[in-house]
């Protein structure tokens, strides 16, 4: 079973939504943020630069969002949510899926 290490206002969601949208059983560990607005001790045991998400599947230990997305629609998905690279659309796909990062970048 996936556990997610979620980090509150963070990225996280996505993978607790992807779950979810897959029907993908998983445990999750919450993580709030201190006063300061940064990650916990508890936390930066996980990810030392307190990246938010992170995942362990077993003995792996996975972060980013989108490469834990990535991650678990190829690995559990059954081919849901997810665009084979050999399909016409993988770079339109490629594109929306980072699209997000990309618009945050852009407006901050």
């Amino acid at each position: 079973m996936i556990t997610i290490y979620h980090l509150g206002v963070s990225q996280s969601d996505r993978i607790v939504w992807l779950m979810e949208e897959l029907g993908l059983p998983y445990q999750l560990e919450w993580f709030d943020r201190g006063a300061d607005g940064l990650a916990p001790p508890e936390y930066l045991a996980l990810h030392p630069a307190a990246m938010a998400p992170v995942i362990k599947d077993g003995d792996g230990v996975l972060a980013e969002s989108t490469a834990i997305v990535q991650y678990i629609a190829h690995r559990y998905g059954g081919g849901r949510l997810t665009v084979s690279p050999d399909a016409d659309n993988y770079a339109d796909y490629l594109f929306w899926l980072e699209f997000n990062n990309n618009a945050q970048s852009a407006c901050s």
